[in-house]
């Protein structure tokens, strides 16, 4: 069967609007005047076609069908730059990069049917040591799903991504998701309904899992708020903890390096977000690492983790609870005090009707507080009747995503 693709660029123009249920701290003038909108490198159109790389004449009805293409079109628009339009002269640069004892075999796979396509799609990626676990169309898209051994955590990871239809033929910007406690890398992008929004959007979405797994330490799966599933985005400095339980290096740095490397993104021009321990891992990951983000947004965030039940049980497990001081490192209501970077507005949403913010774990309103203090930009949507499932961030996920979109252009 014929498959066709769709390439398009479609971006929003809607303007935000506030509703009377919206707390809106604004100071746009401070701290260097206007947003920081630098435009980043222009887009070049991205990689090689696969009708560029085929030559022989048994490739012509799988160009015209485009069976099996989208691995391998997703694949070389990441790891393969334009080249002269000799497939002699592509294969040595691939057989270059893929390593001199894959050379025939490639050579070999000029004819690409889809089992090579497929096959050789997969070579680039292990090359970059990244192994494909699951894949699903969905909304003219890929969800995939990838291991990795990971340097930070020691210990093997995984992470969804969603790549767009446009992610066939060029960069594009990435949204990176953080989920809560007990997640792992699919519960977003199973729940949320996300993957339409960042078609509209032409955004790509990164979700990894929320800690280290498998790492054999005494008590890892005791409780479902401290240990697997329950990485609080941090780097832990007590022992055992302190060897694995790196999340917030592995997001931050590792990998963001690994997503640029192996799929076809726009290095500078990131955003995040995240929900209740992942919206305080989005929000302390924005304001530890100045102008790294475009833009931050959180759904019902540990606020305020040094005062709340949660925060005060993790940052003591992680970080030890001998010196408190050190936990206010990790806490958006007290970053934001000492946040000198481009300017950045925190964009808050929670329900109303949530049970963790009734019960004293989520404070949104001392990181408001925090933020008019410091003059930093805030904007709370208290949401009626919402609470802390994930129903109520598929309720407004799409409005997440047109404002990063936004900051990302």
């Amino acid at each position: 069967m014929a498959m066709g693709f769709n390439f398009y660029n479609q971006r929003s123009t809607s303007a935000t609007t506030v509703t009377p249920a919206t707390t809106v701290i604004n100071f746009p003038t401070d701290r260097s005047g206007q947003r920081n909108n630098r435009p980043g490198p222009a887009r070049d159109g991205g990689g090689v076609r696969l009708s560029d790389y085929c030559t022989c004449n048994s490739t012509k009805e799988h160009r015209r069908t485009g069976t099996g293409n989208r691995e391998l079109r997703l694949a070389l628009a990441t790891h393969i730059p334009r080249w002269p339009r000799s497939s002699h002269h592509k294969l040595r640069r691939l057989a270059t990069v893929a390593g001199s004892s894959t050379f025939h075999t490639l050579l070999r796979a000029v004819c690409l049917d889809r089992d090579c396509r497929l096959t050789l799609a997969r070579l680039l990626l292990a090359m970059a040591g990244i192994t494909l676990v699951s894949s699903n169309k969905v909304f003219g898209g890929l969800q995939k799903v990838y291991s990795h051994q990971s340097k930070e955590l020691k210990c093997e990871m995984k992470f969804a991504i969603f790549l767009p239809p446009s992610a066939e033929d060029r960069k594009l910007p990435v949204l990176f998701w953080l989920s809560g406690l007990t997640c792992n890398e699919t519960n977003f992008i199973q729940k949320a309904g996300a993957q339409r929004y960042a078609v509209e959007h032409n955004l790509i979405i990164v979700c990894p899992d929320t800690s280290p797994r498998n790492v054999e330490i005494p008590g890892q799966d005791d409780s479902w708020d401290f240990g697997s599933g329950a990485g609080f985005y941090v780097d832990a400095t007590q022992e055992p903890w302190s060897k694995h339980y790196r999340m917030f290096s592995y997001v931050t740095d590792e990998l963001v390096e690994l997503v640029n490397n192996n799929f076809p993104t726009l290095k500078d021009k990131l955003s995040i977000s995240g929900h209740s321990m992942g919206g305080h891992g989005a929000l302390i990951c924005a304001l530890k690492n100045p102008g790294l983000y475009k833009s931050v947004s959180a759904f019902a965030p540990i606020s305020n983790p040094t005062k709340c039940p949660w925060g005060e049980k993790a940052f003591g497990g992680y970080l030890g609870s001998s010196d408190k001081e050190e936990w206010k490192h990790w806490d958006a209501s007290e970053l934001v005090a000492g946040y000198n970077g481009p300017p950045l507005e925190l964009y808050l949403d929670q329900g109303s009707e949530d049970s963790f913010l009734k019960d004293g774990q989520l404070l949104p309103q001392n990181l408001v507080d925090a933020c008019r203090a410091a003059q930093v930009p805030c904007v709370l949507n208290m949401r009626e009747g919402y609470d802390h499932s994930y129903f109520y961030v598929a309720s407004f996920i799409g409005e997440h995503i047109a404002y990063h979109a936004r900051h990302l252009q």
